[in-house]
């Protein structure tokens, strides 16, 4: 279960990490923070990997947690247990994870991941090392397009993917997207902002996830891309309009992070916002 980690980056966490674990000081429990696809499972398994110790990863129902607690009392292995959406846990999953947390079992330890801590009880957190994610350079996520997944993409390809990405869950999803039309899409939806009625009318509905059970494009890629376009187009002609777009844009991917949001009702919302700066 434990095997060679596909790691970058996060120097700062992973020393963080290692110095606990030389001092036999690692908390029990512990709190990943960082945005989608920025790597908290894979911090989460290298810490796995420097305790030598084997890695579950865990569902968020209570009836999961509750089942965690039995076996990890019982058990005389040494496991890190992994909660990769700690957000999405319900207020009695949390409890019980909170009961665990008070007499934490001999060989056990526990990693919940989060992307924002609003939503966390007050009383986890101050239980919790929290590891914050750092963010990737330039360099580190060519190396891990290139080096470590070894995707294979041409010089332009890769400048059109790290206009986007910020981490290297992007590029996993990004790479199976057909760029061309991806992009041509965003010219097409950043040119044409203030005119459109919602997103029925702009067609994407057709062509954003917008229920996560499908293949279509991330909405917070295709809204990063936009804001991306609109910083190219600042510097062919200066437009107050685009800055405005560009921070009303980055505040509406701020809230497709929000647990249980309508994603169709936060890009029309964008849509609604656009007009407005744009009429």
């Amino acid at each position: 279960m434990n095997g060679e980690l596909l790691m970058i980056g996060q120097d700062k966490n992973i020393k963080t990490i290692s110095n606990y674990i030389k001092q036999d000081e690692l908390p029990r429990f512990n709190i990943i923070l960082g945005g989608h696809g920025c790597g908290k499972t894979m911090l989460a398994k290298e810490m796995a990997k420097q305790l030598n110790a084997i890695y579950v990863i865990m569902e968020t129902k209570i009836a999961d947690i509750r089942d965690m607690m039995i076996t990890a009392y019982k058990q005389n292995t040494k496991t890190v247990y992994i909660i990769p959406d700690g957000n999405n846990m319900s207020i009695g999953a949390k409890n019980a994870l909170l009961k665990i947390t008070e007499e934490p079992p001999k060989q056990a330890y526990f990693v919940m991941e989060v992307t924002d801590l609003s939503n966390t009880l007050p009383t986890l957190i101050s239980r919790a090392c929290v590891f914050n994610i750092q963010p990737y350079t330039r360099l580190q996520l060519i190396d891990y397009a290139l080096k470590i997944k070894q995707y294979g993409f041409n010089e332009d390809k890769m400048e059109k993917i790290l206009s986007v990405c910020n981490a290297p869950g992007d590029i996993d999803t990004l790479k199976d997207y057909d760029l061309d039309e991806f992009f041509r899409y965003v010219k097409l939806a950043t040119s044409k902002m203030g005119k459109v009625e919602g997103a029925n009318a702009f067609k994407l509905t057709s062509k954003l996830s917008l229920k996560n059970d499908d293949n279509l494009w991330d909405p917070r890629l295709f809204l990063r891309a936009v804001m991306n376009e609109s910083v190219l187009r600042i510097k062919g002609e200066y437009d107050r309009r685009y800055y405005e777009s560009i921070i009303a844009t980055s505040r509406h991917i701020n809230k497709l992070d929000i647990k249980g949001i309508h994603k169709l009702g936060i890009i029309d919302m964008w849509i609604f916002d656009m007009r407005k700066i744009w009429r």
